[in-house]
C-alpha cells in the first residue's frame, strides 16, 4: 500500500490493527457471557512468518468488561491511539545505528482486522443487523436475499457522511442520520490516507473458522447437541447410534498418509 523501502533518511512502517472481544470465563455456547476486548498492533513490514509472533505483537490495551462498548465509548477508547497515528503520519525523527544523523520514521495504519461486529463498530458503520447493514452497497436489510446489488459506496462518500454525523449537535439528529445512511462517526476518518472500505479485512478466524465452520459443525451436523434435545433415557439408548453417526461424518475427512 505504501512504499516500504527507506527513501534517503526516511522509513515508512505499516501497521495492522486488530480489535476483538473474548469471554474470560471460557468461550462456551451456554453460560454467563462476559466480554473483554483486546487492542493489538502488528508491523506488516516484517516477513509473514514473523509479523504475528507474540514477541512482535504490540498489545496496545485491554478493553474492560463485562459488556462491549457502544459506538460512542469505542471512539473515546481508541481516540488516543488514533491521535498517535495521526502524529506519526507526519513523521518522527529518531537516531539509529544505521542512521546516526537522524532518520525520519513515518508510521501508517494499513489495515484494520477483526470480525463483523468489531470492524463495523470501529470503522464507523452500523450493526450488521441494521437496516443499512452493508458497507459496500447501498441496500436495505430486506433486500439482502435479492441478487440485484444496490449502488456501490465509495470511501470518500463514507468519510463525508461520517464528518456530517460528527458535526450534528443532538443525539436525535445523529441517530436519524445513522439509520438513514448506516454510517456513524469513526476516529479513523481523521487519517488522511484512510479508506473505510478498502483498509478493512475480515479475519479468517472469525469469518471462516468461527463463522461458517462453527455453524456447520454445531447446527448442520449437530456436534454440539443443539440440533435436538433428548431426555436421559433416549440418550443412553442412542449412544451407539451417535458414535456410528460421528464416525460416518468424520469419514468424509481423509487422513493424509504423508506429511508436507
Amino acid at each position: 500500500m505504501f512504499p516500504k523501502e527507506p527513501r534517503g533518511n526516511s522509513l515508512i512502517l505499516e501497521l495492522s490493527l486488530f480489535i476483538g472481544w473474548f469471554n474470560p470465563l471460557q468461550n462456551k455456547l451456554s453460560g454467563r457471557q462476559t466480554s473483554m476486548g483486546v487492542i493489538a498492533l502488528n508491523c506488516l513490514n516484517l516477513p509473514p512468518h514473523l509479523r504475528y509472533q507474540p514477541n512482535f505483537t504490540y498489545l496496545y490495551g485491554i478493553i474492560p468488561g463485562p459488556n462491549q462498548p457502544n459506538i460512542f465509548k469505542i471512539s473515546s477508547i481508541l481516540g488516543p491511539l488514533f491521535n498517535e497515528l495521526l502524529e506519526s503520519n507526519r513523521g518522527i525523527t529518531i537516531c539509529t545505528p544505521k542512521y546516526p544523523q537522524e532518520c525520519k520514521v513515518i508510521v501508517k495504519l494499513a489495515a484494520s482486522i477483526g470480525d463483523v461486529f468489531a470492524t463495523h463498530k470501529v470503522e464507523g458503520f452500523m450493526s450488521h443487523s441494521a437496516n443499512r447493514f452493508c458497507t459496500w452497497f447501498d441496500i436495505k436489510i430486506n433486500q439482502k436475499q435479492e441478487l440485484k446489488l444496490g449502488r456501490c459506496q465509495y470511501g470518500r462518500d463514507v468519510c463525508h457522511t461520517s464528518f456530517d454525523y460528527c458535526q450534528l449537535e443532538s443525539c436525535t439528529k445523529k441517530e436519524k442520520l445513522a439509520k438513514k445512511t448506516g454510517i456513524h462517526w469513526s476516529e479513523l476518518n481523521f487519517l488522511p490516507y484512510w479508506n473505510p472500505l478498502l483498509n478493512v479485512t475480515l479475519g479468517v478466524m472469525h469469518n471462516w473458522f468461527e463463522g461458517v465452520l462453527q455453524h456447520h459443525f454445531n447446527y448442520q451436523w449437530g456436534f454440539s447437541g443443539n440440533s435436538a434435545r433428548q431426555n436421559d433415557s433416549s440418550v443412553s439408548n442412542s449412544n451407539s447410534d451417535s458414535e456410528e453417526i460421528i464416525n460416518l461424518k468424520m469419514s468424509f475427512f481423509p487422513i493424509p498418509t504423508r506429511r508436507g
